[in-house]
């Protein structure tokens, strides 16, 4: 039988569809277009090391439950508003955009109580116009969003202790644009969860969720550094696809030019045996070849993800042994990065194939066309740099 290790805690560092083209989805985000942001309207920042606590202690609740429940539980984090049972947005102050270096980092303490079942976990950032309220998930049908994080939740019994969990990412990719002063500037972060199958119905439904977490930007700068815009940033996709999408166009305008780009791109299945199986993802842009790889990964070494999943699949007792699939219960997606190099100023195409499966886990499928059974959880954005005009 697998024995609990003492040592909890554990370190992960590391788009609408076009299948025949039915319908192709326009971003008007226009990076680099009509901006009044200048060097000159940003002063240097002085910056020392900090941790900006985004969320503290906040609840992630049934995903199967009502508003009359979930709308009762207290949100503990300032500048936060809970969408939905497992979702949040926190808004970032002026102050707390300047307390953000060039060497950052985001960070979830997640302390797990109990889903018998995989479930997502989403941390993004997205900008909006100064201003504008944002206070449902209606809010922000439209609305670009950038990933953090991206992970699985762990399997776990809630008859044990809360299990606590580190899952950290560099982002220092994105401290420009999480500084920008033009815009307000939202986090959100979902941890979906089901723990009410088995909880006592004595028990308060806010008593009683799926799993907490504390987040955080941790800066590790010290000293002066320019509070300058030298990126571009795109976002291309942040949503589920499902049964015919499985090509995915959608196109982007780049209001200048830019080098030294490439995509952040994550994706993994869910649902009808999607986790389990293994699809080649052929990324284009304007109909030239960026990527193609398959999504098969190996979850290993054992120990680790027995340790994150202490009860293993449902079963106590049972350890984890997925030799392998397209993503790791209780790990990180981790993103890929994809080089595209320099992308001139004007309209793009991004395009995604994901139609061929290679392999069904147990069933075999390998190398046919298969439409997908479940959904794929995919986000990708362009990073690149403003092209210099020197």
């Amino acid at each position: 039988m697998y024995k609990k290790s003492i040592m909890k805690r554990l370190l992960i560092v590391t788009i609408t569809a076009v299948t025949l083209c039915l319908s192709c989805q326009h971003l008007e985000f226009v990076p680099g277009e009509n901006s009044e942001d200048t060097e000159e309207t940003r002063k240097p920042l002085e910056i020392t090391p900090n941790s900006l606590q985004i969320a503290y202690n906040e609840g992630f609740y049934g995903i199967y439950t009502s508003e009359e429940q979930w709308g009762e539980c207290t949100v503990l984090s300032p500048n936060t508003v809970r969408i939905d049972q497992v979702n949040y947005i926190r808004k970032l102050t002026n102050e707390e955009k300047n307390q953000i270096g060039d060497s950052i980092s985001f960070r979830i303490e997640l302390y797990a109580a109990y889903d018998e079942w995989d479930r997502n976990a989403n941390s993004w950032y997205f900008k909006v116009p100064k201003g504008t309220t944002i206070t449902s998930k209606e809010d922000l049908e439209g609305i670009g969003k950038f990933p953090l994080i991206i992970y699985t939740t762990p399997y776990f019994h809630h008859e044990n202790e809360f299990n606590h969990i580190t899952y950290e990412r560099n982002i220092s990719a994105y401290a420009q644009d999480l500084r920008d002063p033009e815009s307000d500037i939202y986090i959100q972060y979902e941890v979906e969860s089901n723990p009410q199958k088995f909880f006592s119905d004595t028990i308060p439904y806010c008593d009683q969720p799926g799993f907490r977490a504390d987040i955080f930007i941790d800066t590790k700068d010290k000293g002066t550094i320019p509070n300058t815009v030298t990126n571009v940033y795109v976002p291309l996709i942040s949503r589920n696809l499902e049964e015919g999408e499985e090509v995915f166009s959608t196109s982007f305008k780049l209001g200048e030019d830019i080098e030294d780009a490439y995509i952040w791109y994550t994706s993994s299945g869910h649902g009808s045996k999607e986790e389990a199986r293994t699809r080649q993802h052929l990324v284009s842009i304007d109909d030239k070849e960026v990527a193609n790889f398959d999504s098969k990964i190996a979850c290993t070494p054992y120990e680790y993800y027995d340790e994150i999943n202490p009860w293993g699949r449902k079963c106590p007792g049972c350890t984890w042994r997925y030799p392998t699939r397209n993503w790791c219960q209780g790990g990180e997606i981790e993103p890929r990065i994809l080089k595209l190099g320099s992308l001139a100023k004007g309209t793009h195409t991004f395009t995604l194939d994901t139609k061929q499966m290679n392999d069904e886990g147990v069933n075999k499928g390998i190398n046919t066309v298969t439409p997908i059974a479940g959904y794929l959880s995919t986000n990708a954005v362009i990073i690149g740099r403003k092209k210099s005009t020197k």
